[in-house]
């Protein structure tokens, strides 16, 4: 059992581990969300926001008013405070907003849960204490049935941690298609959408995952993009 200093070690080793990262690993927005995205929303939060391209980018397009990023590395945090309203450096697994926070419309954890000790927990206190009813969370979490993971292992015996991708080696947890949209399956949440990423229509994969029809799809994506709307629960009505 994970105590809770055990975690605030986790975190800490992960924290340092950020240091080799490119800049394009907290600089790039995020535009494939589009279609899981509400028309509008007042207030935003990214968790994880990096140096907040996409929270920038979301208001460039009209789709943001206000918006607010989470990040635990500090000089990418420093970054986006030039880019979004509010930015909060730290750690949300052991720490949580600052008190009287006003909820929100729409939260993004995007490329952020895989490097969680107990990412459920954290998608369970932020649907509980900051999304608005009717509210839009958005997940995305790599894929580990990638068929270059699988054959990597498969073929070759080889799990090897990398800097960044799907084994980036500050990575703590790892999801399949069927995790992903566990994620989302939360009282306060209705049915999840979810779309792959990496496939596209007129590349080889894309031929092939339409020719058969879907059947590879879960080979093929590099990431799912997960989203659900906040209700209220059956039992409350």
């Amino acid at each position: 059992m994970l105590t809770p200093s055990t975690k605030r070690l986790a975190a800490g080793a992960s924290v340092q581990q950020y240091g080799g990262k490119s800049a394009a690993y907290f600089g790039s927005a995020r535009r494939e969300i589009l279609p899981l995205l509400p028309a509008h929303s007042r207030r935003v939060l990214d968790l994880g926001c990096g140096t907040g391209a996409t929270l920038a980018w979301l208001k460039q397009i009209g789709r943001a008013a206000h918006t607010t990023g989470i990040e635990i590395f500090a000089p990418a945090a420093a970054e986006a405070r030039t880019q979004a309203d509010d930015v909060h450096l730290l750690d949300f697994e052991n720490a949580d907003l600052p008190e009287g926070t006003e909820p929100f419309d729409l939260v993004l954890c995007l490329d952020v849960l895989e490097h969680f000790v107990d990412p459920w927990c954290a998608v369970d206190r932020l649907v509980r204490r900051y999304l608005l009813e009717g509210g839009t969370i958005v997940v995305s979490v790599p894929n580990i049935r990638n068929y270059r993971v699988l054959a990597s292992l498969g073929l070759r015996g080889r799990w090897e941690y990398v800097d960044e991708g799907t084994l980036d080696r500050t990575h703590l947890r790892f999801f399949t298609r069927r995790s992903a949209l566990q994620l989302l399956e939360h009282p306060h949440l209705g049915t999840q959408r979810c779309l792959p990423t990496g496939i596209r229509p007129l590349s080889p994969k894309g031929i092939l995952n339409t020719l058969t029809m879907g059947i590879f799809q879960e080979f093929f994506a590099f990431q799912y993009l997960v989203a659900a709307v906040k209700t209220t629960p059956a039992a409350a009505r």
